[in-house]
């Protein structure tokens, strides 16, 4: 989350609620905690390369924990994964022992939104979720 500071420019009054701009990617349903997971997230159309810009693990540590690698900006928590740039599409696949389970291309429809108030800054949030059943 990015706080911003209490402004005042005229009669607003701005908040330090903060906004969380980016994609939240969930994966969610019928997860298994004997099973490890591997999501690989990509671009659609993909990389020239073909190779996906996130790999991730999904384990059950007490809850359900994922575990990401990428050079994008990135934050895990349970079993969503947030992207702090705004990603036009993606396509999500869901593995487990080299077999693929489910998976699904977005195009995230983006909120734009003042959470700290009228004039003190927008943020442009989506959320998709995949459902593993």
């Amino acid at each position: 989350m990015v706080g911003a500071a209490a402004c005042s420019s005229g009669p607003e009054v701005c908040s330090t609620i903060g906004c969380s701009d980016g994609l939240d990617v969930t994966i969610e349903g019928n997860l298994q905690a004997s099973m490890n997971y591997e999501i690989d997230v990509s671009t659609d159309p993909p990389t020239p390369d073909g190779a996906p810009i996130m790999h991730c693990t999904l384990t059950f540590n007490g809850g359900v924990e994922v575990k990401c690698d990428s050079a994008l900006r990135h934050w895990e928590s349970g079993g969503s994964i947030h992207f702090a740039d705004r990603l036009p599409n993606v396509h999500v696949r869901v593995s487990t022992a080299m077999t693929t389970i489910a998976e699904k291309s977005f195009t995230p429809t983006y909120v734009t939104t003042e959470p700290n108030g009228p004039g003190c800054g927008t943020c442009s949030h989506a959320a998709v979720s995949l459902n593993v059943s």
